[in-house]
């Protein structure tokens, strides 16, 4: 079968530049897809329960919980990009390093949609419509979540990553 019963995301850690890297089952040709991203899955310590916000007491349907969903094409890598997608997945997911080679996982890259490829909800009054050139030109802002760490001390998702 050609469908994917397993994948994995980055941010492009390793110097991706905010590329990002999905680690599927199978040869497969272009296909559109879409990631749909939530607050409360960023911080571990809100898996259970999940709950998000500066408090970490909003419920994730909350529009106060930011959801990003980013829309483009998922293609396998090209012979370049596939060292530095292998070496940004492993670096986020050391164990995918150790998956089984016969089951045919392949590096691709999602290419965000150029005119309308990021859709951004953060508070009341609807979303956003963002282009890839304003999720390419933006500087990442590392915000303190509760949680991290074990003990609440308000430690970056950047800190968290290098402990």
């Amino acid at each position: 079968s050609s469908s994917s019963s397993s994948s994995s995301t980055t941010s492009g850690g390793g110097g991706g530049g905010g590329r990002i890297f999905l680690y599927l089952m199978g040869e497969r040709a272009p296909f559109e897809g879409a990631l749909t991203f939530s607050e409360a899955q960023v911080d571990p310590a809100q898996y259970s329960g999940a709950r998000c916000g500066p408090d970490g007491t909003l419920d994730p349907q909350d529009p106060r919980c930011a959801k990003l969903t980013i829309a483009g094409s998922v293609s396998p890598c090209d012979e370049e990009s596939r060292r530095l997608a292998l070496e940004a997945l492993f670096a986020s997911h050391p164990q995918m390093a150790h998956w089984p080679k016969g089951h045919g996982f392949v590096p691709c890259e999602m290419k965000i949609r150029e005119e309308n490829g990021l859709w951004m909800l953060y508070n009341f009054g609807g979303g956003e419509i963002l282009g890839a050139a304003d999720y390419y030109g933006s500087s990442p802002v590392r915000h303190s979540m509760k949680g991290l760490g074990g003990g609440g001390g308000g430690r970056s998702l950047e800190e968290e990553g290098s402990s």
